[in-house]
C-alpha cells in the first residue's frame, strides 16, 4: 500500500501531465498549419521530455542534476510555445548537484514563474536565475523570474488559464514537501512589480 508521500507525488505527476501534455498537443496542432519547421523542432523537443519524464515515474526522488536538466527542456518547450526568449542563468554550488529532492518538484515553481512574466504582450525576453546551497544542515533552492519589455512587439502571445494550471501544481508541490519533511520545510514567495522570487529551503539527507 502506497503512504501519503507517494500518493501525493502521484498527484503531482498526473496533474503536470495532463495540462502540460494538452497544451503542447494544442501549440503543435495550431503549429503544423501555420509553422511546419518549427512544429518539427518542438515535436522532437516533445518527444525528448517525455523521454526523460517517463524515465523518471517510478523514482521517488531525483538528484538536482537530472531535475535540472527535466526543467531545460522543459523551458525549451515554452519558448517554442510562447515564442519568446527564456534563458535560464543557473548559480548552483556543486555539492548541491548530487543532492535527492522529490521528483517532478521543480517544475512546477519554474511555471509559476513564466506565468508571472506572461500578462504583458511587449515581454519578449525572461531570465529566471537558479541559486542552490547549502546553508548548514539545510539545502537551499532560490529561483527568480525578471521579464525584459521589449517595445513595439506585435508577436502573438499564448496565456495561462488563470489558476488551473501553474497554481494547482505549485499546491500540490508544496502540500508533497510539507508532507515528507514536515517543520523542516520552509518555503517563501516574494512577489514585486518587475520580479518574482521563490525559495524553499530542505534538510540535507
Amino acid at each position: 500500500m502506497k503512504n501519503n508521500s507517494q500518493l501525493h507525488l502521484d498527484g503531482l505527476k498526473y496533474q503536470l501531465s495532463q495540462h502540460f501534455i494538452f497544451n503542447v498537443m494544442n501549440t503543435l496542432r495550431i503549429l503544423i498549419r501555420k509553422e511546419p519547421e518549427q512544429a518539427t523542432t518542438m515535436l522532437n523537443t516533445f518527444s525528448e521530455y517525455l523521454r526523460f519524464a517517463l524515465h523518471k515515474t517510478t523514482e521517488f526522488t531525483s538528484t538536482l542534476e537530472n531535475e535540472l536538466a527535466g526543467i531545460e527542456l522543459f523551458i525549451r518547450l515554452q519558448e517554442l510555445r510562447f515564442k519568446k526568449q527564456i534563458f535560464l542563468v543557473k548559480n548552483i554550488s556543486p555539492e548541491t548537484l548530487c543532492k535527492e529532492i522529490p521528483a517532478f518538484i521543480l517544475q512546477p515553481f519554474v511555471e509559476q514563474l513564466l506565468k508571472f512574466s506572461q500578462p504583458e504582450k511587449e515581454v519578449n525576453i525572461t531570465y529566471i536565475n537558479f541559486a542552490a546551497e547549502t546553508i548548514d544542515n539545510r539545502f537551499e533552492i532560490k529561483l527568480s523570474c525578471r521579464p525584459v519589455p521589449v517595445k513595439n512587439n506585435t508577436s502573438d502571445r499564448v496565456t495561462f488559464s488563470p489558476k488551473s494550471d501553474a497554481e494547482q501544481g505549485v499546491e500540490k508541490a508544496l502540500e508533497l514537501c510539507r508532507t515528507i519533511f514536515g517543520d523542516t520545510f520552509g518555503y517563501d514567495s516574494v512577489q514585486g512589480k518587475n520580479e518574482h522570487i521563490i525559495t524553499f529551503t530542505l534538510p540535507i539527507k
